[in-house]
């Protein structure tokens, strides 16, 4: 009989997409700055200002919108059972990313994430846990729209 021990489950981790729309939060308050600031009399500052404002306003509702979006689908299709899960032994491999050589982990043939990968799993949900520790061990991951939704431990009983 096989144990299993949750390290991360997507219903037990808020929502951590709004990270992506932090830069449009520091450029809508420049931009605010700029645009309202009574001691600016320079007209083409108050533009920049009222330019950058409504950029960044933009840039934050699409961000947060379409982030929370996925996060609120990633957790539907857990509750409908509606994910793929893939088991099996972590294995670590080298890979290559452009000019870049990276570690890159896998079940099978599922290619999953790593912390040296530029653009992937990382940027998407900062909180999942490294594989590094992992690599050897005996893992079964549920994912569904190419979020990880659960990830178990298996282990036999001594």
């Amino acid at each position: 009989m096989e144990i299993y021990t949750s390290i991360y489950d997507i219903t037990e981790h808020g929502f951590s997409g709004w990270r992506f729309a932090v830069p449009g939060v520091l450029f809508l308050v420049v931009g605010l700055a700029l645009w309202k600031m009574p001691i600016i009399h320079a007209q083409n500052l108050k533009l920049i200002g009222k330019t950058c404002f409504f950029f960044s306003f933009s840039w934050c509702v699409a961000a947060f919108g379409l982030s929370y979006r996925i996060h609120i689908d990633a957790i539907e299709a857990y509750r409908l059972h509606s994910y793929q899960v893939y088991s099996g032994v972590i294995e670590s491999h080298k890979g290559r990313l452009g000019e870049a050589t990276v570690e890159v982990f896998k079940i099978g043939n599922k290619r999953l994430w790593d912390d040296n990968l530029p653009v992937g799993q990382r940027t998407i949900q900062p909180e999942l846990p490294s594989l590094k520790n992992e690599v050897g061990s005996n893992l079964r991951i549920y994912m569904a729209k190419g979020l990880v939704l659960k990830i178990e431990k298996v282990t036999s009983p001594q």
